[in-house]
């Protein structure tokens, strides 16, 4: 199957928009992991006697775990391109019956 130049654009901007939407949306996760196990520390230290107990009881890694959602990522990255192609193809199909309609001659 051969592409024409708008379908490689397309294709290339759609990978493109797919890594990084995903990265994108990974880091905000990341980032809101972050806040939580600060969060957590925080408290942690407020109420225990010791750093060493808050070390044992609040971890980074769980923190990042808790807020890792793969679907949001997932939706975030494919849900745009399907919606584009399919809007993309809509227009082109309507677009193409439409001026047909204009160039057959009725009699």
């Amino acid at each position: 199957m051969r592409l024409n130049g708008w379908q490689r654009l397309g294709l290339v901007l759609s990978v493109l928009w797919v890594l990084g939407a995903a990265i994108h949306e990974r880091n905000k996760q990341a980032n809101a992991a972050h806040e939580l196990f600060q969060d957590q520390y925080r408290m942690c230290l407020e109420q225990a006697d010791s750093v060493k107990n808050c070390n044992d009881t609040v971890s980074l890694q769980a923190a990042l775990d808790a807020t890792a959602y793969w679907p949001d990522v997932a939706f975030y990255a494919f849900g745009p391109v399907i919606a584009g192609w399919f809007l993309v193809l809509i227009t082109l199909k309507t677009f193409r019956w439409v001026s047909d309609g204009f160039s057959k001659k009725y009699e």
